[in-house]
């Protein structure tokens, strides 16, 4: 059997359909990472039947499917199909090729397909389960199993010798039957449970039923006495009923003659009640007529006192408007004078206006003149004064001019003599100045002297600051490498503690305490006996035991010179441990103890280095790092160097601080030095700067005083002229404005006549033109009352005009109304008359009908009295029958026959009626005390009890299942059981030699768990390198590891060989060594295995028969390309 070919499509990132072809040898893959190499693993994986998400990388399973990329949509299956040649039928099928295929959807459903034929998975699973191809076997191993192999619980581990041993399917098959026997027990268990309930139920029915038969029985009894009580009730009744049937017969006769009765007065009443309404009806006529007379008579009257205060009123509103029109006439009148008053004094108003018109026409010519006169006078004013205020700002200006330059001549003066005093002293500021910048030259170059001997300062501290921290630093990681060996020593000397198996308080390492550099030398002197126990000289015979002793009461040997018994550096411990010492002696250095060894001396000799000299020839130089008491001394010179590393840590943090305070010293002073040199320099500066400003200052007061004296001279002879030209101005400016003002006055007096004329004539017109407007308005108003006096007093007319014309209908309709009231009258009477007598008639007519009424109850009462008694009758007779009824059904229901007489001689036949009713309730009352009774519970019983049969012959069966189940079970235990404990010790063989082989020698070797179940208890297993003493596998390099894994794996191999096995990255944390021993290793099984490597390495590549790339071109999408290295070498 081998692996043929393998066909992905849809899986992970194989979107596209890749089929890869297996041969002989050892196939590679290979790719960069992340390209889907491991994907070709876990498509084998999931195709033989895993249902490991983990194991597959996914958190689901339908995450298999390919799921896009930026450019390809998701599909909707993923497909893998493996190809088996099984010409050797080591898949028990017959056929040559048997190919598996697995299919899974999105909608999470799966198929599973052997030679194209649907089948389950656990059919696949039992398929591959003697060909060690199981879903968690070996012929799949990658990195992360390695660890899995080597480190994980030994359980765990126990799945690798299953495959290899061949028990899986036991393992599966036992699992199945313990999973029928857990139901078988469950079952049986329910069974019981049912059985117990079925029993308890068949015994109430039990009893149910035979109290059932005792009902039965007493009311079979009680039957009996009824049907022959009822057999009298029913005579009794049936007599009754035909007395009943005479008595119905009388009185439906007696009931036909008072309904006749009651007809004839019902027909009277209604007779009498017909003439009782009509003669209501003629009364209610009448009434109603003589109340609408009077209603009428009521409304005329009211209608004729309305038109007579109408009509009074009429004649007031009449007389009202004939004195309204009169005095609107008069009015009119009136008015009508006043308009034409108005009209007269309207024309006289417009001859005045229009004169005073002309008049101020005239004198606006006038004014008009007069002010263009003013205008030109003004103007001309405005002009000399102007020319009189510009000759007077001249001079203004000019005697300003003249004063600002005697003002300027007189400052002058006084700044010569200020600038003369000022050159002088100047000059003596000068003399004094040029010394003082010399010496703050000079202290500036000293304090230059001064800062860069502070510089100095300053790089000599911060050198010893970088200095003292690398120290820090150093002694920091010397005291941590010190605690750290301190704890390794600690962690080293429990580890042989607890290897040692014993108490570590009892050993001589744990009792034992030297002065402070005495335990290395203890320790050489005890040699191997660091953990050993305590025993005397007799107890060394005893034998049997792998524990080592020290001998007690042997003689002491002298303290050679120089030297110092051991025991002497003992601080501590148990009385006899000074014994023990006392025969191991001291010295100071190694040549000292050679030289008593040499001369003979028959103790044991010992230095603080560790140096051991035995009497018998045996010399040792050094100490071996090995034994608690060693260990103890490693750690106490440890702990010793951590003090010192610790206290020169603490130094080197003084130094430091020295260095940084120096430091910090040598900066303030640096900083003080460089705040004086800037001082200097600013005060420096600035006296240059006051020198060279005194200077200036010097030189241009000379200038001044110079140009002060030319201007003093050229001042003096400018001031007279000037004042003259500026009086003569000024006069001839003052003449002319004189002039020019005498004018103005007068044409300004002239002009004010004018404007007071012209105003008066203004104010004339407008006073007439005002009067004339009142005028007008005036007689418009005037015109406007009379107009509407005249209008009044005709619409006041017209009004009482047509007032006295509705008077006059007013009038004429108060007649009629009068004389319609009068007829009304004479009607009332007539309805009145008609009244009386129709209510007389009425009373007769009502006494008639409350006779008829009286005769007609009297009627209905005998008919109902009739009716009552006949209704009684009915009534009897029908619970007469319904009781016969009642009988009949009752006796019907329980006999299952009608009402019978008793039997002639029967015991009821002889009792009287009272008898057998106590012979009835005595029945009853004995039928009663049974209580409630279930009335099937016969039946029941019986099918209860059918029932229990059935559950007691199916408790059996379960039971002879469990025994057999348990039969097969242990049959499957020591089945499975020996074919392990072959194969174990098969493989455990191989291990051993294949460890060797890879390791160059070394030990290894495989363990079995003791545990309960055969077949689940683990495997430990226990690897040494060759060179190393490694007491765990996690201590093991990550090429060791993979090594170890190697070697299991083939040992597991050599047992049980699998058609193929795929190796993902196995060979990675191996070294070129390692890989080509791993190489031979493949090399020597490829003829019989095929191997499928995923790599990285060059070596395994080389190796390699043939080589598949997967490559990932585009992003998401996996791709193949395959390369036979055989075809290559032969074109070559």
């Amino acid at each position: 059997m081998r692996l043929k070919r393998l066909l992905i499509a849809g899986f992970k990132s194989f979107a596209d359909p890749l089929e890869m072809d297996f041969h002989e040898g050892i196939t590679a893959i290979v790719g960069p990472n992340g390209c889907g190499k491991s994907n070709v693993a876990d498509a084998l994986r999931w195709v033989l039947g895993s249902q490991s998400a983990r194991q597959l990388r996914v958190d689901r399973m339908e995450d298999v499917i390919f799921s896009g990329s930026a450019t390809r949509k998701p599909m909707g299956m993923a497909e893998v199909t493996v190809t088996f040649e099984n010409s050797d039928r080591a898949l028990p099928l017959d056929f040559e090729e048997v190919a598996i295929t697995r299919r899974v959807f999105r909608s999470g459903e799966s198929e599973y397909l052997i030679n194209g034929s649907r089948c389950r998975l656990m059919d696949v699973v039992d398929l591959t389960a003697d060909s060690g191809l199981g879903s968690s076997g070996y012929w799949i191993l990658e990195q992360p199993m390695v660890a899995a192999l080597l480190s994980s619980k030994p359980e765990e581990r126990r799945l690798l010798f299953d495959e290899a041993a061949g028990i899986t399917k036991y393992k599966i098959q036992r699992h199945r039957a313990e999973l029928k026997l857990e139901a078988a027990g469950a079952d049986l268990a329910r069974v019981d449970d049912i059985i117990a309930e079925v029993r308890k139920t068949a015994d109430s029915l039990r009893r149910q039923a035979q109290i059932l038969k005792r009902y039965e029985k007493a009311s079979q009894a009680l039957l009996e006495a009824e049907s022959a009580h009822a057999w009298r009730q029913r005579t009794a009744l049936e007599e009754r009923a035909r007395e009943l049937e005479e008595t119905l017969s009388r009185l439906a006769g007696e009931e036909q003659d008072a309904a006749a009765a009651v007809s004839a007065a019902s027909a009277a009443a209604a007779t009498a009640r017909m003439e009782q309404e009509r003669a209501q009806a003629e009364l209610d006529r009448a009434v109603s007529k003589s109340g609408a007379l009077d209603r009428q008579a009521a409304d005329l009257d009211r209608r004729r006192a309305l038109l007579e205060e109408r009509i009074r009123s009429t004649a007031e509103q009449i007389d009202e408007l004939g004195s309204r029109a009169s005095g609107l006439e008069e009015k009119a009148a009136s008015e009508a004078a006043r308009a034409a008053e108005a009209g007269n004094r309207i024309r006289d108003l417009e001859e005045s206006v229009e004169r005073a018109r002309e008049a101020w026409k005239s004198s606006a010519g006038l004014l008009d003149s007069s002010s263009a006169a003013l205008a030109g006078a003004r103007a001309r004013l405005n002009e000399a004064r102007d020319a009189l205020r510009e000759a007077r700002l001249e001079t203004g200006r000019r005697r300003d001019d003249l004063q600002k330059a005697r003002d300027v001549a007189a400052r002058a003066s006084e700044r010569r003599i200020d600038l003369s005093g000022q050159a002088a002293q100047l000059e003596g500021q000068i003399q004094t100045l040029v010394p003082a910048v010399a010496a703050a030259e000079s202290r500036l170059a000293s304090l230059g002297a001064a800062l860069k001997e502070a510089m100095a300062l300053l790089d000599s501290a911060t050198r010893e600051d970088a200095s003292a921290s690398f120290d820090v630093s150093q002694a920091a990681g010397a005291r941590e490498a010190a605690a750290a060996r301190v704890e390794e020593i600690a962690s080293r000397l429990e580890g042989l503690r607890a290897a040692a198996g014993r108490d570590p308080d009892l050993s001589l390492s744990s009792l034992l305490r030297m002065r402070e550099g005495y335990t290395t030398a203890a320790a050489a002197f005890l040699e191997g006996f660091h953990e050993a126990s305590l025993a005397s000289a007799d107890s060394l015979d005893g034998g049997g035991g792998a524990c080592r002793a020290l001998p007690r009461g042997r003689s002491r040997l002298d303290v050679p010179p120089g030297g110092e018994r051991l025991s002497d550096a003992l601080s501590g411990g148990p009385p006899w441990a000074g014994e023990i010492l006392s025969h191991g002696f001291v010295d100071t250095d190694r040549a000292t103890a050679l030289g008593w060894y040499l001369g003979g001396f028959e103790g044991a000799i010992v230095t603080r280095e560790g140096d051991l000299f035995r009497p018998e020839g045996l010399v040792r130089l050094g100490m071996r790092e090995e034994g608690g008491l060693a260990l103890k001394a490693m750690a106490e010179e440890a702990a010793a160097r951590l003090e010192r590393e610790r206290a020169a840590l603490a130094l080197c943090d003084g130094h430091l601080e020295a260095a940084r305070a120096r430091a910090s010293a040598a900066r303030a002073a640096l900083d003080g030095i460089a705040s004086r040199v800037s001082a200097l320099e600013r005060e420096s500066a600035a006296a240059e700067a006051v020198l060279k400003s005194h200077t200036g200052t010097l030189a241009s007061a000379r200038e001044a005083l110079a140009g002060l004296e030319a201007e003093l001279a050229s001042a003096g002879t400018v001031d007279c002229s000037a004042e003259q030209a500026a009086t003569a101005a000024l006069a001839e400016a003052t003449a002319s404005e004189t002039v020019l003002a005498g004018r103005l006055e007068d044409l300004e007096r002239e002009v004010d006549e004018a404007v007071r004329g012209h105003a008066s004539l203004v104010a004339a017109e407008g006073a007439a033109s005002a009067e004339l407007r009142i005028a007008e308005m005036h007689l418009q108003k005037a015109v406007e009352e009379m107009q509407s006096a005249a209008s009044a007093a005709e619409a006041d007319r017209a009004e009482a005009d047509r007032l006295a014309a509705r008077a006059s209908g007013l009038s004429a309709d108060l007649e009629a109304r009068k004389a319609e009231s009068a007829s009304l009258a004479a009607a009332h009477d007539a309805l009145v008359e008609q009244c009386d007598a129709a209510s007389l008639e009425r009373i007769a007519a009502t006494k008639a009908r409350m006779d008829r009424q009286e005769e007609s109850s009297a009627a209905d009462s005998a008919l109902a009295s009739a009716r009552e008694a006949l209704s009684r009758a009915r009534e009897a007779k029908a619970d007469v029958s319904a009781r016969i009824e009642s009988l009949r059904s009752r006796i019907r229901e329980e006999a299952s026959s009608d009402i019978q007489a008793p039997p002639e001689g029967s015991r009821y036949s002889a009792m009287d009626d009272e008898e057998l009713e106590r012979e009835i309730e005595m029945l009853r009352s004995e039928r009663d005390r049974l209580g409630p009774v279930n009335m099937l519970a016969g039946r029941e019983y019986e099918e209860v009890t059918g029932r229990l049969e059935f559950l007691t012959v199916q408790r059996d069966d379960l039971s002879k299942a469990k025994q057999s189940l348990l039969e097969a079970i242990s049959e499957i235990n020591v089945t499975a059981a020996s074919r392990f404990s072959e194969t174990f010790e098969s493989v455990r063989v191989h291990f051993r030699e294949l460890f060797a082989k890879l390791f160059d020698g070394g030990e290894a070797d495989i363990v079995p768990v003791a545990g309960e179940d055969p077949l689940e208890s683990g495997v430990q297993i226990r690897a040494r390198p060759a060179g190393k003493r490694l007491e765990t596998l996690s201590v093991m390099s990550g090429g060791e590891k993979a090594m170890s894994s190697i070697a299991l794996l083939f040992a597991l191999y050599l047992v049980k060989p699998a058609p193929f096995c795929l190796l993902d990255e196995l060979d990675g944390p191996l070294d070129d060594a390692n890989v080509d021993r791993f190489l031979e290793l493949l090399s020597g099984f490829a003829g019989t295995t095929q191997f499928v490597v995923v790599t990285h390495n060059r070596r395994t590549m080389e190796a390699a028969d043939r080589l598949y790339g997967i490559t990932m071109a585009e992003k998401g999408v996996s791709t193949l390309a395959s390369v036979s290295l055989e075809d290559v070498e032969k074109g070559s």
